[in-house]
């Protein structure tokens, strides 16, 4: 099995036996299910965030062009450097994941680096935002 699909098969499985799972306390996670769950959460919320503020950018973007302002440009720009974004964040946790096969936190290692990414990438993102 190709290590992307092995990586994201084995995420999707944790996600769903998670998703089952009652909340832990995050604050006082101490068993490896219950870091991973929380790791997860984080992910999601840092992912959810992300895609917020690309949406606002967009939808910023999204006005008519003006002669100073070629609006439709850039936003075709940003949805090139987007995608290109999203394979690199994927190669980079699959890395990561990869890095970290032989242990039982590897999951959560891939779930840190996704979460660490979509913070980084929403700050970038929150720069096109400010005036």
């Amino acid at each position: 099995m190709h290590p992307r699909h092995l990586l994201l098969t084995t995420l999707f499985m944790a996600f769903g036996a998670l998703a089952a799972a009652p909340k832990p306390d995050c604050a006082n996670a101490s068993t490896t299910p219950e870091m991973t769950q929380c790791a997860a959460l984080d992910a999601d919320a840092a992912e959810a965030k992300l895609n917020a503020t690309y949406k606002q950018l967009i939808q910023n973007l999204s006005q008519p062009d003006t002669e100073s302002e070629q609006y439709s440009e850039t936003r075709q720009k940003l949805q090139i450097a987007q995608r290109a974004w999203i394979k690199f964040r994927d190669a980079d946790c699959e890395a990561i994941y990869q890095a970290n096969s032989g242990g039982t936190l590897r999951g959560l290692a891939a779930l840190g680096c996704k979460r660490n990414r979509a913070e980084q990438r929403t700050r970038e993102l929150q720069d096109y935002l400010q005036p």
